[in-house]
């Protein structure tokens, strides 16, 4: 899944509730894993992410600060 965050001026956190996933960044050159229990932090300045599920189904809890 592409998720683009350029109109967004905010970090994002993302909570892996089950399952796990990849999120790569940075044009899919730069790569994280994450797994149930683990949060990680995605940077204002990065504008897109690519989310793939490993292992079939993954929930994430996304949050992030939306200003008017």
């Amino acid at each position: 899944m592409d998720i683009d965050y350029h109109a967004l001026d905010s970090f994002v956190i993302y909570m892996m509730v089950e399952g796990d996933a990849i999120i790569k960044y940075d044009e899919e050159e730069m790569e994280v894993t994450i797994t149930k229990g683990e949060i990680v932090l995605i940077p204002a300045e990065i504008n897109e992410i690519h989310l793939i599920p490993k292992s079939g189904t993954a929930k994430m809890l996304e949050v992030f600060i939306e200003l008017d």
